[in-house]
């Protein structure tokens, strides 16, 4: 059977609440010798977090969290949509309610289309016990994506190349992972190439 980094963070888990904490931590240790990259160490010091959480350990769980704002600080990129929302639910937990939702904010600036994922980020607001406000903040942040899209998709059908290109631009910079971002520039910009001939920076 291939060994996956999934398997390790769930059996840590699992071990934590059977077996006590001494075997989930070096699970945890083995599977960063193992897949030796940033994603797993963040996702090591999640569950770690977690396990400590599930058991009662408070004051540890909150070092853990605390431990990750600052690997977070320290990372080049933000990690992935679902590494967020666990981040996001450890912090929650341990008390901490402003990385958690600047942590959400991304999450759902960059796939404000995603029902699925939306529907992940609220739950992870209600184990915060942030329900009302949370779906309050998912609620403005897709309209004011969706606001910024329709903004540059109307410059562009008014045939405002140049400044539906540079709105756009501007917006990738709030929203670098949004995919109908990424589509509708990579839309204008070939509309300009086809108005004003080939350029090699476009």
């Amino acid at each position: 059977m291939t060994k996956t980094p999934d398997a390790f963070f769930g059996l840590a888990r699992i071990c934590a609440g059977k077996r006590g904490d001494k075997e989930s931590r070096l699970l945890l240790t083995n599977v960063q010798k193992m897949f030796d990259t940033d994603s797993v160490r963040l996702r090591a010091q999640i569950t770690e977090g977690l396990t400590y959480h599930d058991s009662g350990q408070w004051a540890k769980a909150r070092q853990s969290a605390d431990a990750l704002g600052r690997m977070l600080q320290t990372a080049k990129e933000k990690p992935d949509a679902h590494l967020c929302l666990e981040m996001a639910e450890l912090m929650f937990a341990t008390g901490n309610k402003e990385a958690p939702v600047d942590l959400l904010q991304d999450v759902v600036k960059n796939n404000n289309e995603n029902q699925a994922l939306l529907a992940d980020v609220q739950r992870v607001f209600d184990k915060g016990r942030m329900s009302e406000k949370g779906a309050e903040l998912v609620a403005a942040w897709c309209n004011e994506a969706k606001d910024t899209m329709n903004k540059g998709v109307l410059l562009w059908k008014e045939g405002k190349l140049d400044e539906a290109a540079d709105w756009l631009r501007n917006a990738r910079k709030e929203w670098p992972n949004n995919t109908r971002f990424l589509m509708n520039l990579t839309h204008v910009l070939i509309s300009c190439m086809q108005k004003t001939g080939y350029d090699p920076v476009l």
